[in-house]
């Protein structure tokens, strides 16, 4: 993966007028021997003034449910107002480091940001996720049996919240390009959750 994966993702979504949700680690500069995006701030400010929504994905990416309350709230407020700083938005969405979370850690979050996701929340009634990297294999042989499983999904729940982490651009705009077949409307996460999550 590329520093500038996520901003040539964003270009291709803009360009189809797609809104999506990009979670930054603002206080590393390379993850696993990758580099990331914040080494560009000027690609980041991009993808937010073509109405992608950034989120936090707190400032190190250390598994919050294993250190300190304090070393929590310091990940949480830093990765904030950097990224606040950066954008002169207000951050609203926060993404669990490899999707871990407890009782705690939902507390404090709460505190800093409005929403938060992870990829392991499976079995809410309210939506369901699909994390691209387990859920979908072999997607070409069977994109029927998808297309009835992703309107099944959409019938059941108020939404799906897919989950990207891959490079592999083909499987997540074979996703889309089903989805568009079904007629799902794709939006960040704070407008999921404010127009899908709400609705009583």
């Amino acid at each position: 993966m590329t520093d500038t994966y996520q901003y040539e993702v964003a270009k291709l979504l803009f360009l189809r007028k797609i809104k999506a949700t990009f979670f930054l680690i603002p206080c590393l500069r390379e993850f696993e021997g990758k580099p990331l995006l914040t080494i560009y701030p000027q690609l980041i400010r991009k993808i937010s003034m073509w109405g992608h929504e950034i989120g936090s994905h707190s400032c190190t990416h250390p598994d919050l449910t294993m250190i300190s309350s304090l070393e929590i709230e310091k990940e949480l407020e830093l990765s904030k107002k950097y990224l606040e700083k950066m954008l002169g938005l207000k951050i609203k969405t926060f993404a669990y480091p490899y999707g871990k979370y407890n009782d705690n850690l939902i507390k404090l979050v709460s505190k800093y940001y409005e929403s938060a996701r992870s990829v392991w929340d499976l079995k809410s009634p309210l939506y369901y996720t699909i994390d691209l990297r387990y859920k979908i294999p072999a997607l070409d042989e069977r994109k029927k049996d998808y297309i009835k499983l992703l309107s099944l999904l959409l019938t059941r729940y108020r939404g799906i919240v897919l989950v990207f982490h891959s490079n592999n651009l083909r499987k997540l705009f074979l996703i889309i390009n089903l989805l568009e077949k079904i007629g799902a409307n794709f939006v960040t996460l704070t407008e999921f959750v404010d127009k899908v999550m709400n609705v009583k």
